[in-house]
């Protein structure tokens, strides 16, 4: 059974989750509640696997709602009907969201979120990788295209394999520059830029129109592959 704490202030999303929810034959409890503080509390204590928060309780309520959640759980948290402004998505993952989808909303899209969130939390890192002629092999650390072997660097291969952890997911630049270059990075996002390019030129993937990589741009990256748009 998974369940999933929906955040609103008025009726309207559920049906949409519902919709969106691919448990592979699990059962999903829906559980809605107000961003009131005393709702908030009581529904943490129920330790959802993933919080679906409305962004039409209000742009002035949504980083305290973020910010209570994150003192009370590790749940991975989704904001939906968010507006497309860079400056309104970093506020949001700053205050502690772990994604976004933008309006209108999508149910493809919110799908290919909940899947990521709801998959990274005890998720096995998959060991081998295989997709549009290309094949990798994170235990050997070999990866081909089309039959020809590609020579990555380590650092090269370090990114492929943390963009590639989490399908459909969003990975901040501050995310990607800790996991692959250490604790001590966060802001370098030009390193991305320079390794991201070198890794979709060498995967045959196209910036201007992607099928590995898409750039979500000032903020981080998406692994899209045998994902629908």
């Amino acid at each position: 059974m998974t369940n999933i704490l929906l955040i609103e202030n008025s009726p309207g999303l559920s049906d949409h989750v519902t919709a969106a929810f691919n448990g592979d034959g699990q059962g999903l409890d829906l559980r809605a509640t107000t961003p009131d503080s005393d709702s908030l509390t009581r529904a943490s204590g129920s330790h959802p696997d993933l919080v679906v928060v409305d962004r039409r309780i209000g742009a002035a309520q949504l980083p305290h709602v973020l910010n209570r959640l994150r003192q009370m759980t590790d749940s991975p948290v989704i904001v939906v009907n968010v507006e497309n402004r860079k400056a309104e998505k970093l506020t949001l993952l700053e205050a502690g969201a772990d994604d976004y989808v933008a309006r209108p909303l999508n149910i493809d899209a919110l799908r290919q979120r909940m899947k990521a969130a709801l998959g990274y939390g005890g998720h096995t890192p998959a060991t081998t990788l295989e997709v549009d002629g290309l094949k990798v092999d994170f235990a050997r650390a070999h990866v081909t295209l089309n039959g020809e072997e590609v020579h990555l660097t380590p650092t090269e291969f370090s990114l492929l394999r943390e963009i590639s952890s989490r399908p459909g997911g969003l990975l901040t630049h501050q995310m990607l520059l800790r996991r692959v270059w250490g604790p001590a990075y966060g802001t370098e996002s030009h390193y991305l830029r320079v390794y991201v390019a070198q890794l979709r030129r060498k995967l045959g993937d196209d910036a201007s129109n992607p099928h590995l990589i898409a750039t979500e741009p000032g903020i981080g990256y998406r692994w899209i592959a045998n994902q629908s748009a």
